[in-house]
């Protein structure tokens, strides 16, 4: 047993040295770099932050959203396209050089948010091996190589698990110490920035946030506290609605398009389908602006996107209110496929890629130990994975009122992955100590 528990020690050292991380991320970034020379255009990055990034390139605007002439738009939130339009303004738009350092920027962010998530489970407990295989795994098996090397150019996917990762990494180590006011005016910061990036993280991140306050900061303390979020939160959205208000004639405190998103996921066709991927594709086509079948016409005889929008979420929502049996239904449909992606996800919009059955089997399998594994943290009651926990389960919950995607779904694989490997570990080891001791008896 001595031997044993020293053989063990020194298996634990090796897989904790930070080399192997490191090692590991590189490997990450030459694979993701050799599938985008050789797979696929490096002109993938498309859609509407695309073409806002264009706008800020070319006319300074936040605006464009559908189509070149549109004006500004709030269709999507601003930190991305403002980051990718800087490089555009610089470097030209879409040219080699340009997309090339976008593409590097993706995947900075994406090894951040590998390291922290790292950093994270390692101060929660999690076993070495564990974290090596999680880690390994996210960066060998080329399961959203599309989404890192070119659509996180210009949306928010990367840059929001990074924030993510970060954020859990601070409430993680800051929990069970002290919290004195210059570290709870930190995670104020921190939770509204995490908001402003991608809302559903900001939800999950009150949710943890109130977890951390309720354990580890006194009653007294608690005003104070909410004030400070309150006002950092103010501080990080202000310029945005105050901006909203002024140039789109509306207070918008997120985005512009929650009644478009509604109206894609909710009706009558979605329910009484036999092909899912059909109906799907022909209402985008029919109602959305980016779109040529009506869409953008149809928003221009509303009024623009904000009353389009609010349009759209109104027929939506009297449908809904006179369907609640079909409405619980599809919001059900919608939150068990971003945890168990249907095989159409991957030909959403085109029939193009290969290997995707294997791909929907491994996303499966990830979810469903990863489920086991949060439910495993929360019987515990251990709180420091309860963060990590809340971070996968609330930011799932808004996408039950909107149609899924894989890049929607990308914000919680990471995290679905260090928890499939730590419950595989964890009870793995505890099932190999049992039978080695029956045959040792």
């Amino acid at each position: 047993m001595i031997v044993q528990s020293r053989v063990e020690g020194s298996v634990n050292r090796f897989l904790e040295s930070r080399w192997i991380v490191g090692a590991l991320l590189i490997l990450g970034l030459v694979l993701r770099l050799a599938w985008l020379r050789y797979s696929i255009s490096p002109t993938l990055s498309i859609g509407e932050a695309l073409n806002v990034a264009r706008d800020v390139a070319e006319h300074g605007v936040i605006g464009d959203a559908f189509r070149q002439g549109q004006g500004p738009t709030a269709h999507v939130m601003p930190i991305p396209p403002l980051i990718a339009g800087g490089v555009y303004r610089i470097l030209g738009f879409q040219t080699r050089i340009a997309d090339d350092v976008l593409t590097l920027w993706s995947l900075l962010l994406i090894g951040i948010s590998i390291w922290f998530f790292d950093l994270s489970f390692r101060a929660m407990g999690s076993p070495p091996l564990a974290r090596v295989v999680a880690i390994a795994f996210i960066c060998v098996v080329p399961l959203n190589f599309a989404l890192e090397v070119s659509w996180f150019r210009v949306w928010d996917g990367g840059l929001a698990v990074a924030a993510a990762s970060i954020f859990l990494f601070l409430l993680v180590t800051a929990d069970g110490r002290p919290a004195d006011w210059p570290r709870i005016v930190g995670l104020a910061i921190a939770l509204a920035l995490l908001f402003f990036i991608q809302p559903n993280f900001g939800l999950a991140g009150i949710v943890c946030a109130a977890m951390f306050m309720f354990r580890n900061i006194s009653p007294r303390r608690w005003v104070g506290t909410v004030a400070a979020a309150l006002i950092a939160a103010i501080a990080v959205f202000a310029p945005w609605t105050i901006r909203n208000f002024c140039q789109m004639g509306s207070p918008i405190i997120l985005r512009s398009n929650f009644g478009l998103e509604m109206a894609l996921a909710f009706y009558p066709e979605a329910v009484t389908t036999s092909d899912q991927r059909q109906a799907y594709f022909a209402r985008h086509q029919a109602i959305h602006p980016y779109e040529d079948g009506g869409g953008y016409e149809a928003m221009e005889r509303a009024g623009g996107e904000v009353l389009y929008a609010k349009q759209l979420g109104a027929a939506t929502s009297s449908w809904m209110a006179a369907h609640p049996a079909e409405t619980f239904r599809l919001a059900v449909r919608h939150f068990v496929q971003t945890l168990f992606p249907p095989r159409w996800y991957w030909t959403m919009f085109s029939n193009t890629g290969s290997g995707n059955s294997t791909k929907q089997a491994l996303n499966w399998l990830i979810s469903g130990l990863g489920v086991i594994g949060i439910v495993n943290a929360i019987v515990r009651l251990d709180f420091r994975y309860c963060y990590a926990a809340s971070l996968v389960g609330v930011t799932l919950l808004p996408f039950m009122l909107v149609q899924p995607t894989l890049r929607y779904r990308y914000l919680v694989f990471a995290l679905l992955v260090f928890f499939s490997t730590d419950v595989l570990v964890r009870y793995g080891s505890r099932l190999g100590v049992a039978v080695t001791a029956r045959w040792s008896k």
